[in-house]
């Protein structure tokens, strides 16, 4: 009866066992799926920031100025408050997102080679690995955020600093208990099932996300010879340049300055001139002549 129960006992520990290094075996690779999918999706949300964000947040912009310049020579009861207040949330919700969002100027371009690759392998084996007590592995789990980081910005000496230190002997050497090396066995599998549902859950999350969606149709729209990115940010200048023009005309029949109480600044509308002028370069029916006479009238109406 006794060797029966410690036959179920060894096939149970050895299962569990099999399970264990199923998992150290296959979490590294999980880790440096999510690693490389979250820098991909910063670098990507960066360059749409720097590119749809800016010309969108110059869109409402305009917008809003357009919308306070109609309310300045509108008649006190034709006005909507409403309106105008919506136009004036929907400009400061663009002005912030576009600041406070990721810019590519802020972080190395993330173009990991194999190297980087394989030393993250190796430090996530590192931490994985081996069967170590509740607050050494917990220890060493507080590596992988600054080994994210480092991976994403491609910071190669960081990560050989992680390695090292991850490869020195455990502060919390195993003792020589057969039934304490059981109890750590069982206590590794459910930490690593732990690790393993949220790798899952977290790649699941950011794939249904709307940038993961959009970054996988940029990313289409890229084998046909599209960049879908820049279409984007051409709509929104083309969108600012037809408002420009509105907000020019406006002004110019609304001369003299005094009826207007709004009038943007004037280093702002020159901002503004120029800029659009050079979107216009390229664009269908573009005329040198026509934006220069347009600097001209600006110019003489005291705007620019």
């Amino acid at each position: 009866m006794t060797n029966n129960v410690n036959t179920q006992n060894e096939m149970f520990l050895f299962q569990v066992e099999e399970q264990v290094k199923q998992l150290q075996s296959a979490l590294p690779a999980r880790e440096l799926e999510l690693a490389t999918l979250e820098a991909e999706m910063l670098t990507f949300e960066s360059r749409y920031n720097d590119l749809v964000g800016y010309e969108k947040n110059g869109y409402y912009g305009l917008t809003l100025k357009l919308a306070e310049l109609l309310e300045a020579v509108t008649e006190p009861d034709s006005k909507n408050d409403d309106t105008i207040q919506m136009v004036r949330e929907r400009e400061e919700k663009s002005r912030e997102s576009y600041l406070q969002g990721p810019h590519i100027s802020d972080r190395k371009q993330f173009n990991p080679d194999n190297a980087a690759k394989f030393l993250f392998i190796d430090v996530t084996q590192q931490i994985y690995n081996g069967l170590f007590d509740e607050e050494e592995f917990t220890s060493r789990k507080q590596s992988l955020p600054l080994l994210y980081q480092a991976y994403a910005e491609g910071d190669l000496d960081t990560i050989r600093g992680l390695l090292s230190n991850l490869s020195q002997p455990p502060s919390h050497p195993a003792q020589g208990s057969a039934s304490l090396d059981r109890v750590k066995l069982l206590r590794k599998l459910a930490q690593l099932e732990e690790r393993a549902s949220y790798l899952s859950k977290r790649l699941q999350e950011l794939k249904e996300t709307e940038l993961y969606q959009l970054m996988k149709k940029a990313e289409e729209a890229s084998q046909t010879g599209h960049d879908l990115i820049q279409e984007q940010a051409d709509e929104y200048a083309n969108l600012s340049l037809h408002l420009f023009r509105n907000l020019s005309i406006l002004l110019y029949m609304n001369s003299p300055k005094q009826r207007i109480r709004n009038i943007p600044k004037k280093d702002e509308l020159v901002h503004m001139y120029h800029h659009l002028w050079t979107t216009a370069v390229g664009q269908e029916g573009y005329n040198k002549s026509d934006w220069t006479r347009f600097g001209d009238i600006l110019s003489e109406l005291g705007l620019i």
